[in-house]
């Protein structure tokens, strides 16, 4: 007899639901939300722009617990719901896809794993978890994600994910450590000032600061 998931329907549901956890600290950013418009971005600079290659008809798929264990594949990928794009294409060319206000970060251009992933952020500097299911990358005490779920009599199978942060600049991931955020804050000494008389830092912090870090860079950008 198979192996019997019932005990983990919806289990990339209940991923996401502890990654809300990483973004507690964003309702309290000033300012409104930027909005990068809907659509395909073959490049990191037309995302930087709001300026999308291609707009089409797609649908998101959350990839199940196999995909995701077995393969170390990020947590979505898309479907073309209508021809002139293939499904295949879909998922290997692009950068990133913003679907329904939401941005998605294509991993397999990073070397992460295939698939797509829901980014904490927007702007210059998205932060996204990478599934290290399938790695030693985890250190004790880092910034990881853990979810066990039941699957099969006596079997546990575990779910790692860890934060990193892509720089639009550079096109390079680094893992979201305090090491990272305070690197980038050198360049706005009142965030950075901020950050330093933080009592407690733990990863949601390190999001917010990310995010509002985006936030100054769009202000001195539009000058709004």
């Amino acid at each position: 007899m198979g192996l019997i998931f019932r005990p983990v329907i919806n289990v990339v549901k209940r991923i996401a639901l502890v990654l809300l956890t990483f973004i507690g600290h964003q309702t309290d950013c000033s300012g409104q939300e930027q909005i990068w418009p809907d659509g395909i971005y073959f490049e990191y600079e037309q995302f930087i722009r709001r300026n999308p290659e291609l707009v089409h008809d797609i649908e998101l798929i959350e990839n199940d617990l196999r995909k995701l264990t077995d393969n170390g594949a990020s947590q979505y990928r898309f479907k073309s719901k209508s021809d002139g794009f293939s499904s295949y294409r879909l998922n290997l060319r692009p950068v990133i896809i913003v679907h329904q206000g939401e941005v998605y970060l294509n991993t397999l251009k990073l070397e992460l794993g295939e698939g797509f992933s829901k980014c904490l952020t927007k702007g210059h500097f998205l932060v996204f978890p990478v599934n290290t299911s399938n790695t030693d990358a985890i250190s004790p005490g880092g910034a990881a994600l853990l979810l066990l779920a039941g699957v099969g009599p006596g079997r546990r199978v575990t779910l790692q994910f860890t934060l990193f942060v892509l720089s639009l600049r550079t096109g390079n991931p680094r893992r979201l450590t305090q090491e990272y955020v305070r690197e980038r804050l050198s360049e706005n000494q009142k965030l950075l000032d901020e950050f330093l008389n933080e009592t407690i830092v733990n990863d949601s912090i390190l999001v917010n600061y990310v995010d509002r870090f985006n936030r100054s860079l769009e202000v001195s950008i539009t000058g709004e």
